[in-house]
Formats: C-alpha cells, sequence, structure tokens
C-alpha cells in the first residue's frame, strides 16, 4: 500500500501544478497500479484530488444573503465529474451555479474495485455559502 500512497501523492501534486487529461489518466493508472507494478488489492473510494471553492455570488454578497446548494453527482473512471444535479437549494439560484462551476472542476481519484477504475454513482455534496455580517 506504500507504493499506493506515493501515487496518491504524486497524484496531488501533479494536479496543483494544473494539467492536460493524459496526466490525469496517468494518475488514475497509477493508483491502481503500485509504482512496481502489483495490482492493488484493496479497493479504493473516489479520493479527492483538487477541489475549487465556489465563488460567492455577486448578488447573495451585495444583500449579505447566506444560501446552501445540495449536489449529486458521479465521478467517472478518470476522476472526471458527470451528471450534476441539484438536489436542494436554500437561497436562489445565484448559488446553484456557483456551485455546479466550482463542481465541474473538482478532479478526484476513482474508486477501485478489484485494482480496476469504475465510476462511482450517487455522491452528493452541500456547499454552504456564509457572509460574515459584522
Amino acid at each position: 500500500m506504500e507504493h499506493a500512497q506515493q501515487a496518491y501523492a504524486l497524484g496531488k501534486d501533479i494536479y496543483a501544478q494544473g494539467t492536460e487529461n493524459a496526466i490525469n489518466l496517468e494518475y488514475n493508472l497509477g493508483l491502481a497500479y503500485s509504482l512496481n507494478n502489483e495490482t492493488i488489492l484493496d479497493d479504493i473510494e473516489p479520493t479527492p484530488l483538487y477541489r475549487k471553492a465556489p465563488e460567492y455570488p455577486v448578488v447573495g454578497a451585495r444583500h449579505k444573503k447566506n444560501g446552501s446548494v445540495l449536489l449529486s453527482f458521479d465521478i467517472d473512471d478518470a476522476g472526471f465529474v458527470k451528471n450534476i444535479n441539484m438536489e436542494e437549494e436554500d437561497g436562489g439560484q445565484h448559488f446553484v451555479k456557483s456551485s455546479i462551476e466550482a463542481l465541474n472542476k473538482w478532479r478526484y481519484g476513482p474508486k477501485i474495485i478489484d485494482g480496476k477504475a469504475v465510476n462511482a454513482e450517487n455522491m452528493r455534496v452541500r456547499l454552504d455559502f456564509k457572509i460574515d455580517r459584522s
């Protein structure tokens, strides 16, 4: 498992530098196989690599309004977010739009089952928007 941790650390560094799809795929394959080319037997849940916080909507900030959005989504076998759906919202559509834009930029190490990257379905995240009223 030490090699998987090294692959994970390398993947985080690559994402921090900004990447192209080919590098993302290389990382995901590296997670599925250790650096010594031994199959990792442990199943692995999707691992966040890059998360961009949503921008606070101008309309919400101007009116000092808080909000929250619950989104459901899938993660494909290359670690990209797909099929985003809004489940709940509080505060207005401008919070929904900002949340979806941010979630589209998130990247994950994919779910691994039996050494193979697979889709992860029905993931959920709540994004809260709170403004300091002082």
